[in-house]
């Protein structure tokens, strides 16, 4: 997961694949999938470490903090996520994400790993919807262009061909 950070100190965040992580999900995108054909991690993850890493990384708008790799170098240099606004979670790591590329850096999505995310773990319903709602208003006052952004990274959807080839299992 880290070696990207490790080849490229512009390299501010890295993402595996998951099966619930937005932008980063497989089978699907923005959608918190089962485990692809009913098989187990362990099996998934071994179709995405065939893939190449060093010809197939992705440069995404934000990393997705169920399990993201950070810079440490970026991290002193920017600052870390930002709790007193966000608090308890949901967009302080895309406001970092988002403050790393205005310092010249950039987010990645690995190809060759998968990790499992059982989404929704972390806060109860009704928490969590409050915070993804207020915290939501909190990023795009921060940064008025990342929803055009993410559109953009989803409109594109320069993952199509891993997710399809991880699909051929």
């Amino acid at each position: 997961l880290m070696k990207p950070i490790l080849d490229n100190p512009q390299t501010a965040s890295v993402t595996p694949f998951t099966n619930s992580g937005t932008i980063c999900s497989f089978p699907q995108t923005l959608v918190d999938n089962r485990i692809f054909g009913g098989l187990d991690v362990n099996t998934v993850d071994s179709v995405f470490r065939q893939i190449d890493p060093s010809s197939a990384l992705i440069a995404i708008p934000t990393g997705v903090g169920f399990c993201m790799g950070i810079n440490w170098d970026t991290w002193k240099a920017i600052g870390p996520f930002d709790e007193e606004r966000f608090g308890r979670g949901y967009g302080e790591e895309n406001d970092w994400c988002m403050r790393a590329m205005s310092a010249g850096g950039h987010n990645l999505l690995v190809p060759n790993i998968f990790v499992y995310h059982k989404h929704g773990g972390s806060f109860p319903s009704e928490e969590k919807q409050k915070l993804m709602k207020e915290n939501w208003e909190k990023l795009i006052k921060l940064h008025p262009d990342y929803p055009s952004r993410v559109q953009e990274f989803i409109a594109s959807d320069p993952p199509k061909a891993l997710r399809k080839f991880a699909s051929l299992l």
